[in-house]
């Protein structure tokens, strides 16, 4: 009360929260428009991309001056498709004396030997060869396996493509090409790439059996329901069986548009070690004399993303002297697919913690903003903001102020839905397109998973009913921020059968062996 006895109120009380309020609703507004903006590159360029098979290469009579390429793939155990993907290396349309395939496994007591021995048998035109053993140059299991090969390996250009990827027979050609800046008479008239890689496609399907003797990965009798089991049938089978189909949604929406939008605008690296190719020559350069190449990077358990960043960020000796101008990072024209076999929900969960772990100690600010990036948070987020400025620049103001606070949550509810919606209907335009396996030509070697549905209309199990396809778009989408939590609190990496630490310097130290129940999670 002032000196006249009347009531007094500091302006600044009522107006600071007021535009604190604003200011908040105007970010929130504009991180939904750049999330969406970002979503609406993604699917552009998806479309645009990979709608049509990839059909570029270079003419069969200039095929011969092609520079010779190493295929190194990295083996441990027997994934679901093995054989299968493993196969699709044999069979690349590229000159056999331009290329060698070093299949690499720790163990020789590992079970996959047997399969990739049939292999090797079956095409004994490629320049095919099993090594086995691995180097004790870090904790890396992966390059751990791979250092022999790398260092002995004949090409100067390297391909490192993982056991659980099947590639077309162009894909090899195309990625020297893009690597290259080949034109279709071979000559280098387009700027050449430091490091080329590919989109992943993960596709659940039934197993394939690609050899006569019937090779097949082992089944994990752990999967296998008891039947003392107190948990319903149908409840221990989605538990058993639902992580393929939401691996599968999550490279075939959320990642690729994110994934191929980043890559478009190039402000920074963002590569996946599915399917990498690069110089040998260009790594040596950008890595210390005692640790050349991949074993600069075997105490790291992101290797991919170290690589490429490596490769973004450094200049190569030619660059330096100005004496060439190279491209940073380029996307193949080609789809990787992983072919699953219906994993349990569990390894989904595993697999999306191990890597959202490595990458807080990587890029702590993409790894916060990333639940902020996913259709119901960021929907949230927008519809917060939306309804707020509606309610500020006088939206409601024909309403009885008693029903103002209502019809701003209407709005709020109204707007979530909405954005829900259209994000859930593009997300499935464009599943359709990646899981439409339009970029494949097919032929007699295509798999089953691709050539039914591209050359006899079968129709996948999402197709024919939008409330099965929303149901593993909803639960992928569900489980993301929940993942994304758990993975932030500290704990064990789980990669490969062995336990990992990670401090703040990305270094990796192996803590043990086996995961929390004693199984191989990947």
């Amino acid at each position: 009360m002032d000196d006249t006895g009347s009531d007094w109120k500091d302006p600044s009380a009522s107006t600071w929260p007021s535009s604190l309020n604003f200011f908040f609703a105007w970010v929130c507004v504009g991180w939904f428009c750049f999330v969406w903006l970002i979503c609406w590159i993604g699917y552009v360029q998806l479309r645009k991309r990979f709608s049509k098979p990839a059909t570029s290469f270079i003419d069969a009579q200039f095929r011969d001056a092609l520079p010779f390429v190493s295929i190194l793939r990295p083996i441990k155990g027997l994934d679901s498709h093995l054989a299968l993907t493993l196969k699709s290396t044999f069979l690349l349309d590229y000159p056999a004396d331009r290329h060698e395939l070093l299949i690499c496994v720790a163990s020789a007591t590992d079970p996959c030997v047997p399969v990739v021995r049939s292999l090797i048998a079956l095409y004994p035109n490629i320049n095919a060869k099993l090594l086995l053993g691995d180097e004790n140059v870090g904790p890396n299991p992966k390059i751990r396996t791979l250092s022999k090969a790398y260092r002995e390996a004949r090409g100067d250009i390297m391909w490192l493509l993982d056991s659980n990827i099947w590639v077309t027979p162009g894909t090899l050609g195309r990625m020297v090409q893009t690597l290259c800046g080949f034109d279709r008479y071979g000559q280098e008239t387009k700027k050449p790439y430091k490091f080329v890689h590919h989109v992943p496609v993960a596709v659940n399907c039934e197993e394939e059996y690609v050899l006569s003797g019937g090779v097949s990965p082992l089944i994990d009798a752990s999967r296998l329901r008891s039947t003392t089991s107190p948990i319903p049938a149908s409840v221990h089978n989605i538990l058993n069986t639902f992580g393929g189909a939401l691996e599968e949604t999550f490279l075939s929406t959320s990642h690729a548009k994110f994934y191929t939008a980043i890559n478009t605008v190039a402000v920074a690296p963002c590569a996946l070690g599915k399917s990498n190719m690069f110089r040998r020559s260009h790594l040596a350069a950008l890595t210390p004399e005692e640790t050349p190449g991949i074993e600069d990077f075997a105490y790291y358990i992101c290797e991919d993303h170290m690589i490429s960043e490596r490769l973004w960020l450094q200049k190569i000796p030619e660059e330096l002297r100005g004496e060439k101008e190279w491209g940073k990072h380029a996307l193949g024209e080609d789809l990787v697919y992983q072919p699953l076999a219906e994993m349990p929900v569990a390894d989904y969960w595993n697999r999306r913690t191990r890597w959202i772990r490595v990458r807080k100690y990587t890029n702590i600010g993409a790894t916060l903003a990333e639940p902020e990036t996913e259709s119901l948070l960021c929907s949230l987020i927008g519809a917060y903001g939306v309804s707020t400025l509606m309610a500020k620049y006088g939206w409601f103001e024909n309403v009885p102020e008693a029903d103002n606070l209502w019809w701003q949550w209407a709005a709020f509810i109204a707007f979530w839905i909405t954005s829900v919606t259209i994000w859930s209907f593009c997300d499935y335009l464009n599943f359709k397109v990646l899981q439409g396996f339009g970029n494949v030509l097919v032929d007699s070697n295509t798999p089953r998973f691709i050539a039914d549905v591209r050359e006899r209309g079968s129709s996948r199990r999402w197709e024919g009913s939008l409330g099965g396809w929303l149901g593993q778009w909803l639960g992928r989408e569900i489980l993301a921020l929940p993942i994304v939590l758990w993975a932030l609190l500290p704990g064990e990496i789980h990669w490969r059968g062995s336990r990992y630490v990670v401090g703040w310097d990305l270094k990796a130290k192996e803590v043990g062996t086996g995961d929390a129940e004693g199984k191989r999670v990947e």
